[in-house]
This record gives structure tokens, sequence and C-alpha cells, in this order.
């Protein structure tokens, strides 16, 4: 690291490195906005980022009209903090599809008068999706390690063996669904289960 620091100054300058920010060697620090712990093998959000799910996903009625700006907030944010979170990347997607598909319709100016765009109320996945953040947020302040992804599964460790199946749901307002596909993209298995209030329901008993 120090070799590092002085090949860096003599070539950029004493600039180059800046010591306030400088992180040492250690066990466990704050990077980038996420706790880093080599102990446990784990990188999880910082407290800052805690607080950030909190406030960016309540503090909005998502069964109201937002505008795109807004979407595009939460788009991001999921985007960043799914990759430290377990189960969290499949909840990604819904914000980006619901401004494809709403967010281009009509434009209505904010109180300085500026232009804004505006779109229609979330869609059914977008809904969903919020409301799995919203309990991720309430979870992570509770107890930021919770769902936290092990180092070694980021750093794409080629000691890992890649998985050799591969899963995909997909969940709506009357029921949810699986699919179980092999290396080869054969499907093997699938399930689906209707939920209480569904309209076609004909049997409460599903397997």
């Amino acid at each position: 690291m120090e070799t590092f620091f002085k090949c860096a100054r003599t070539f950029l300058g004493d600039s180059a490195i800046n010591d306030d920010k400088t992180v040492r060697p250690m066990k466990k620090t704050d990077f980038l906005g996420w706790e880093c712990d080599l102990t446990n093998e784990v990188c999880y959000s910082n407290e800052k980022g805690c607080s950030k799910l909190l406030v960016v996903f309540f503090c909005f009625d998502a069964t109201k009209p937002q505008s795109r700006e807004l979407w595009e907030v939460l788009a991001g944010v999921a985007e960043r903090y799914s990759v430290g979170l377990v189960g969290m990347r499949a909840f990604v997607s819904p914000p980006f599809h619901h401004m494809k598909e709403k967010c281009h319709c009509g434009r209505k100016p904010d109180t300085s008068g500026r232009p804004r765009s505006w779109g229609a109320a979330a869609i059914s996945s977008a809904l969903f999706c919020i409301e799995m953040w919203r309990s991720e947020a309430l979870s992570l302040w509770h107890d930021p390690m919770l769902v936290a992804v092990p180092m070694r599964n980021k750093a794409g460790s080629k000691l890992i063996r890649p998985a050799v199946f591969k899963t995909e749901s997909d969940a709506g307002p009357e029921g949810v669904g699986a699919v179980v596909y092999d290396q080869h993209e054969v499907r093997l298995a699938y399930t689906s289960y209707k939920l209480p209030w569904a309209r076609d329901l004909k049997n409460k008993f599903q397997n």
C-alpha cells in the first residue's frame, strides 16, 4: 500500500492521495457506503444506506401517480443496494418496466413552473416491488447484517461452481409461480399458486 502511495505521489503530485479519505489496512471498515467485515467475510449496507432506503421507499404514496424523476431514484437505489442484499436482485427491474410503460404519458409543471414528467399509478409488479423494498428497509434498520451477501459471492471466485439449475419466478395480483431450468435452458419443473382472492379459484387446497 505504501509503495502504491509513493508511486502515485511521484507521478501525480503530493495531492494524488487524500489521507483523510484513505483507509489503512484493517479487518472492518466503512468503504463507499458498505460495511466491509473481513472477519465474517460479509459486506452490507452502512447506517447511511439503511436510512436512505427508509427515506426513499417511504416518502410517497405508491397507489398514486408519481413523477418519472421519483421512479428513476427508486430504480437507481434498488440497483445499487440489491447487490449486497440476499434475494433482492429480483426486485430491481419492475421500476424500470414501469417507467417504460407508464411514465411517458403527459407532462405537468412542478411548483416552480418547470415541466416535469408524470406517469400513471404503479403497475402491479412495481407495487409489489416497492412493498418488498419497504419490508427490507425495515429489516435492515433492525439488523443491517440480516441479509448480507458473502464477499466471495460478489468477487465471482472461480472456486465457486456455477449453479447447475436456474429458477425464474413471477408474481401477480392473483397468484405466484416459479420455473426450474437446467444448464441447457430445458424446463425441468414448474409450480404455481393462486392466492385466496383469485377470481377463478375453484379449490382452496392446492399442491
